[in-house]
């Protein structure tokens, strides 16, 4: 046990080492003291004196950040007094106070952790789920702001939260159609009283709507068209303020309605009804009056007095929380009708609240009321509401008087909240039987140009078309839609060009890997793309003399050539070949096709040149004058359809249809036209323009007379088909025509008037002519047709009448 003596002096030691402890922790700071922490404790003697000392405490923690909760961050919203809602923040040391930034400048200090309230705002602490509300009393104009929260502990130190976006939008959006078609406009969602009285009139169908609004929003369009399905357009104003709808094609002399909603972003409407429009009927006067286009489309009944159209009422515009105002259908503004017990037919758009009756006013004054939002039938009025169509029809059961009425709905929701519609005014006359026509009545003829027509004709077929079949139709991808759409302007050239290229990849598909240049420019030309020269000769079916169309013919050098050729053509939709020209040497031909094999197998007749039954000799060319004029048989190719390939039966496919695309023309040229009249372009009518040039050269030439007709018929007078006919001039030796015999045997030779040989050539057959060599014949078509009967003779029959 230490003596008692020195208890003091350990104790003395103990304090000086606590007090260097607390020193190495704390430095001078005037503001927080530690004052008399040593004093005397514990056992042992009193002392006269307390030693005491003073030391500062150091803050360096920040309170934690505050959270902010509303309004969040880019939030739009609708009142000008919002209430800012944030997190409370903590610190060791104990909140002293919060600081409110409004774009960037301290608006509110000293906010306190507790609840206060002034002239200025209305500050509260919700100490159960630790958050501070700040509601300002002193509204803010519209416009985009940023906020944030700086808060103090005791010592000083502060945190700033996240500065948060937020735009301020108490305004209906704005709404101003400024064009209908060619007409300008002025038309406000503002000022109901912009709404024209009468509909505006319009020359050109397929107006466009152009109009002005708030940027950013959203924008319903409902289309109202007496006797045909409601049409809604949604869209969205762009950045700039602007918008555009292009409508389409409208029956001439009905009245259309037009019904906007206009929301913004922050969920405001605004709504525009009843803007009507129609498109003037085209009317030819026989005989014409001395101004004819200034008579109107649609003349107001001779029966009817005018009267002072009311203005109509304005319709309010409604914000969040307001119900929308019925749009009125019928009877429309301005109309004149015969009966007295009209319908009433009004639409109600979507409201927030639900609708709990109508109210119906006849000149301003209240006609019925508690008008129920479902189907009911009373003494007085019966109520009918079409799911379909979303509109209640409205059946007046005690007949008006004839006059002039104004008409309107009023309607209120579940809160007592009410809005009403326009005003429209109509007249009820009695039916007056047509006068006498004058005696010389002017005739008055509708005209409906000739695109409006079949636009109206499809609409009129797709109307007809069964329900599940449109749901179909409705499922087909927005975007091919799109797609489709924008082919519109180019669609006859795309009909055009599909076709042909259709055909040449057909008929290209059979050379394989082989297809050069020069093989394209042929294949071009044999499909009629591209000029060529006069026909040069023909391939046919050794079996059954039928030509045969787009084979490749290869005319090779022989080798003995001193320079080496290689000539590439192909054969047309007839058989005829076209545009072989060689310098002087030795060639040979070789010809191949997908379906058949050559040469042919088949042994040429002792009777038949080589040129006629051409096997691939060797020839020789004199001159490049001298023509080649060959006759080339080509065996068909023997194959079951179980042995032919894929590849060889999708040849055979595309072959056809390359040879179907031959005769499109006609075709082609009605397709064409009508895609240029329903999608008016510069392609489209380019492309109309050729097929129409395409079309006046067929006509031409079916008006063209020939210049030698004839018949090929044997023994039996029977017609004998594909007997190929050569006509050839004879002083220059060309070849101006090769055909083939129909299936009655008769053949037609267009060309200029002038005299020619005529060759016939059917292998089995031989014409023998007086006035001429075997299958040969000279004939002067130089003043008139000429019309040679042929008659071929069997070879084997004269064979044996020779040697037999």
């Amino acid at each position: 046990m230490p003596n008692r003596r020195l208890l003091p002096t350990i104790y003395r030691v103990k304090k000086i080492l606590f007090l260097l402890f607390l020193s190495s922790v704390f430095v001078f700071n005037p503001v927080s003291t530690l004052a008399d922490i040593i004093t005397n404790e514990g056992p042992g003697p009193s002392y006269s004196q307390t030693p005491k000392v003073s030391l500062t405490i150091v803050d360096i923690t920040n309170p934690t950040t505050p959270i902010l909760i509303s309004p969040t961050n880019n939030q739009i919203i609708t009142t000008g007094t919002p209430t800012f809602t944030w997190e409370e923040s903590t610190d060791d040391r104990g909140i002293n106070k919060y600081q409110w930034y409004l774009n960037g400048s301290l608006v509110y200090d000293n906010l306190p952790t507790g609840n206060q309230e002034n002239s200025n705002y209305i500050y509260t602490h919700d100490t159960i789920n630790g958050e501070y509300d700040l509601k300002i009393k002193n509204a803010l104009s519209d416009g985009t702001y940023t906020w944030k929260v700086r808060v103090y502990d005791i010592n000083g130190n502060y945190t700033d939260s996240a500065t948060w976006t937020f735009r301020i939008d108490t305004f209906s959006p704005n709404f101003v159609v400024t064009n209908i078609g060619e007409i300008p406009t002025s038309i406000s969602a503002k000022d109901p009283g912009t709404i024209p009285l009468s509909p505006i009139e319009l020359d050109n169908n397929e107006p466009l709507i152009v109009a002005t609004g708030e940027a950013n929003s959203t924008v319903q369009a409902t289309i109202t068209i007496p006797g045909d399905p409601t049409q809604t357009y949604t869209t969205t104003i762009n950045s700039g303020g602007n918008w555009t709808l292009q409508l389409g094609v409208f029956e001439r002399g009905d009245i259309i309605n037009i019904d906007f909603i206009i929301t913004d972003q922050a969920g405001l409407v605004s709504v525009l009804n009843g803007v009507e429009f129609l498109i003037k009927e085209i009317i030819i006067v026989i005989p014409p009056t001395s101004s004819p286009s200034a008579s109107p489309a649609i003349s107001p009944s001779p029966s009817v007095s005018p009267s002072i159209s009311p203005s109509p009422s304005p319709s309010p515009l409604p914000s969040p929380g307001i119900v929308i105002a019925p749009i009125l259908i019928s009877i429309s503004n301005n109309a004149t009708i015969n009966e007295n017990l009209p319908t009433f037919i009004w639409r109600q758009p979507p409201t927030n609240s639900p609708v709990t009756k109508y109210q119906f006013y006849l000149n301003d004054e209240l006609f019925f009321d508690n008008i129920p939002n479902s189907d009911s039938n009373t003494d007085n009025y019966a109520i009918f509401y079409d799911p379909l169509t979303d509109e209640f029809n409205l059946d007046i059961l005690n007949p008006l008087e004839d006059g002039t009425y104004t008409w309107k709905i009023k309607v209120f929701d579940e809160n007592g909240t009410s809005s009403e519609s326009v005003s429209w005014t109509f007249t009820i006359t009695p039916f007056v039987s047509p006068s006498p026509p004058p005696l010389i009545p002017p005739i008055e003829i509708k005209v409906t140009p000739p695109r409006e027509a079949i636009i109206n004709f499809t609409q009129e077929i797709f109307e007809r078309i069964p329900q599940p079949i449109k749901a179909l139709i409705k499922l087909i991808p927005e975007e091919v839609v799109k797609t489709v759409e924008e082919l519109a302007p180019v669609s006859a050239a795309v009909v055009a060009t599909a076709l042909p290229a259709a055909s040449a990849f057909a008929i290209a598909s059979q050379f394989g890997g082989n297809m050069s240049f020069q093989l394209f420019i042929r294949l071009l030309q044999s499909l009629g793309l591209l000029p060529v020269g006069k026909p040069q000769g023909i391939v046919f079916n050794s079996k059954t003399h039928e030509p045969v169309p787009f084979a490749l013919l290869t005319i090779q050098s022989d080798r003995s050539n001193s320079v080496q050729t290689t000539e590439t053509v192909v054969t047309d939709v007839h058989g005829v070949y076209r545009g072989i020209k060689l310098s002087p040497g030795l060639y040979f031909i070789n010809v191949s096709h997908q379906d058949y094999i050559f040469p042919t197998k088949t042994q040429r007749p002792p009777y038949i040149q080589f040129k006629d039954y051409y096997m691939g000799e060797v020839f020789k060319v004199e001159s490049e004058k001298q023509k080649q004029l060959f006759l080339i048989p080509v065996d068909p190719k023997i194959e079951t359809e179980d042995k032919k390939s894929f590849k060889t039966k999708s040849r055979i496919f595309l072959s056809r249809i390359g040879r179907i695309t031959q005769h499109l023309t006609v075709p082609l040229f009605f397709i064409s036209g009508f895609l240029a009249l329903v999608f008016p372009s510069l392609w489209n009518n380019v492309i109309f323009g050729l097929y129409a040039l395409m079309m006046l050269q067929k006509l031409a030439i079916s008006f063209k007379r020939p210049i030698i007709t004839g018949v090929v018929v044997d023994e039996s007078k029977n017609p004998l088909e594909n007997a190929v006919i050569r006509v050839i001039e004879p002083e220059t030796n060309e070849l101006i025509s090769v055909i083939n015999t129909n299936k009655t045997g008769k053949f037609k030779i267009y060309a200029p008037k002038s005299i020619y040989h005529i060759e016939v050539n059917l292998p089995g057959y031989i014409w023998q002519e007086v006035a001429g060599s075997m299958s040969f014949y000279q004939v002067d078509a130089s003043t008139k047709t000429q019309h040679i009967p042929i008659v071929m003779q069997s070879a084997e029959t004269i064979y044996k009448d020779l040697f037999e």
